[in-house]
């Protein structure tokens, strides 16, 4: 295997992976609280105590128990007061809501995930790229598995082969460092098979590929506030370099065998014609056939179609493959 690291700093360097993260990122205020919120908004059903909190954030003791009483002062925390753990509060509650106001796409997909969970017997998610991390917005349906990305707040880097649709449908500044990581750190024919798999996305308006990839997806899925440092990145890079052609993605629903397909995602797109978020379908059963698929692959793009309409979305220009679907 060729472990394509030979210069870390440059992976660094480029705006699109981030540094390693170090305490001197941590020394703004703001950035602590928004750390705390962010690692229990990614384990909603979980109390976590002070050392719990610091040692996951990176925060001094005495730092986090400053933040973590203006925060639970602001009902934005609740505290147990037997248990001497910390939740998320209330406060949080009206800002959730009123966020859900202004993206009501978010609830429109959120009923048609269940529909889908129901009918299909599998697992919907909605992921959205928010900053440089793919983050899930909300999921209906048991996973299959306890590895990988099935939780709320979970997110990813968007690295490949993660997040095609939002690279198939993406402007220069998301696309073209996307695409210097891969290069940098694909093998040569990895590399040209996802640039031949974009217009193929776009073309048949869904991403999908084999599960085998999760082996990748699951060492990168990390709790929201936790730290990513050089070693993660070297592990990252490693797996990257693994990547085999149905990894990246499936050029179509009968290569293989149907059964080891992961995933499924199609775009929603914004009224800017933006891409908003995807919706994935994951956790197929390993008794799929490929009426089942079909069935599967019909009503996911059935269902983006729905909540971009729903959203008031706009298709992007020259994608009328897409818009047709």
């Amino acid at each position: 295997m060729k472990i394509l690291l030979q210069n870390r700093d440059a992976v660094n360097r480029r705006h699109f992976i981030p540094r390693p993260e170090t305490m001197s990122d941590l020394s703004n205020p703001t950035g602590r609280v928004l750390d705390v919120i962010k690692l229990l908004a990614s384990q909603p059903n979980e109390d976590f105590s002070l050392a719990d909190i610091a040692q996951q954030t990176g925060m001094s003791k005495a730092s986090a128990h400053r933040v973590l009483l203006t925060m639970t002062a602001a009902d934005f925390l609740a505290r147990h007061p037997r248990r001497r753990t910390y939740s998320l509060g209330m406060g949080l509650l009206a800002v959730g809501q009123a966020s859900l106001e202004r993206y009501r796409g978010v609830e429109a997909a959120k009923i048609e995930m269940a529909r889908m969970s129901a009918e299909l017997g599998v697992q919907c998610s909605a992921t959205a790229l928010i900053g440089r991390d793919l983050i899930i917005l909300a999921c209906d349906g048991l996973p299959k598995s306890h590895a990988g990305f099935n939780r709320v707040g979970e997110r990813r880097p968007m690295i490949p082969p993660m997040g095609l649709c939002h690279v198939a449908w993406g402007r220069a500044a998301l696309v073209e460092p996307y695409l210097a990581f891969a290069k940098q750190h694909m093998r040569a024919d990895a590399y040209a098979w996802l640039l031949e798999a974009l217009p193929l996305i776009r073309q048949r308006g869904y991403a999908m590929a084999t599960a085998s990839w999760h082996r990748l997806g699951s060492a990168v899925v990390v709790p929201a506030a936790a730290q990513r440092d050089s070693a993660h990145w070297a592990t990252v890079c490693e797996l990257v370099a693994e990547l085999n052609r149905d990894e990246i993605q499936l050029a179509a629903p009968g290569d293989g065998d149907i059964r080891q397909i992961g995933q499924i995602a199609a775009p929603v797109f914004a009224p800017d014609a933006s891409m908003a978020f995807q919706l994935v379908l994951s956790g197929l059963p390993a008794t799929l056939t490929a009426r089942k698929l079909e069935r599967c692959i019909e009503r996911l793009l059935a269902a983006a179609v729905a909540v971009t309409d729903q959203m008031n979305g706009s298709v992007p220009a020259g994608r009328d493959a897409v818009a047709a679907r």
